[in-house]
């Protein structure tokens, strides 16, 4: 869940990239910058500042609470970083899809990535499998699912396989997001004031 929070940074970015939305907007869509170096530079300063907070977070249940995560920390930070990726690229296409105030797209934000929490058994452990019998597609398209699949195939299975398929569908789902937001941005026009 920690990951997919990463959501309100690109929802944060988008909002202050879209002229209708935010003062900051109207001055950056007059800016003789390309559209797509600020979406790229927003994306990366929460990327790194959303994956600091994930890492703030693991140092605290390691040292504060003494949650061992084993030898496979690299592939712990892996996920940490994919999830990240995936939870500001969902803010992103939240905030650029949606059409409606800031506190519309907020709202749908934390609806959906509640629902995806949810679905993916991070509040209730038998929803997890219930989701996987009946539909199993749901698991491959939804981010919080292939964060949480991707921690329990690393402690489960003794090889990669499975962990590297939810590492790549994160990868895949958030490069999916991210050009449908750049499309939808490109499109948008203001008129002259």
């Amino acid at each position: 869940m920690a990951c997919m929070y990463s959501g309100f940074w690109g929802l944060r970015n988008a909002i202050d990239v879209q002229a209708d939305l935010s003062a900051r907007g109207a001055r950056r869509s007059v800016a003789p910058t390309h559209k797509l170096g600020v979406v790229l530079s927003d994306a990366a300063a929460a990327l790194v500042i959303s994956f600091a907070e994930v890492l703030i977070l693991l140092a605290y249940m390691a040292f504060a609470l003494r949650i061992s995560f084993g030898n496979q920390i690299g592939y712990v930070l892996l996920t940490c970083l994919a999830g990240c990726v995936a939870g500001v690229s969902f803010g992103g296409f939240v905030g650029t899809v949606v059409r409606g105030s800031e506190n519309v797209k907020t709202g749908i934000l934390i609806g959906v990535s509640m629902t995806m929490s949810f679905l993916a058994g991070l509040m209730w452990v038998e929803v997890k499998d219930m989701v996987a019998r009946k539909a199993p597609v749901l698991s491959y398209i939804n981010p919080a699912a292939l964060v949480s699949d991707a921690f329990y195939s690393l402690y489960i299975f003794d090889t990669h396989h499975r962990f590297f398929i939810n590492i790549g569908m994160l990868f895949l789902l958030s490069a999916i997001m991210c050009t449908a937001s750049f499309m939808q941005l490109r499109r948008e026009r203001y008129a002259s004031i």
